[in-house]
């Protein structure tokens, strides 16, 4: 399960995985001010 705590930001590509199952990637704000820029993200399995 992904948690997204920010309203309006959509996880949009996976770039990455390393062998502990860390996920980077790109995103992209869909809503308010920061609406169309990108960023990036990291996912951390907690289990």
């Amino acid at each position: 399960m992904v948690v997204n705590p920010i309203a309006g930001l959509t996880l949009s590509f996976g770039r990455g995985i390393s062998d502990k199952g860390v996920v980077v990637g790109t995103a992209e704000y869909t809503a308010g001010t920061c609406k169309g820029q990108q960023g990036g993200f990291v996912l951390t399995p907690t289990t």
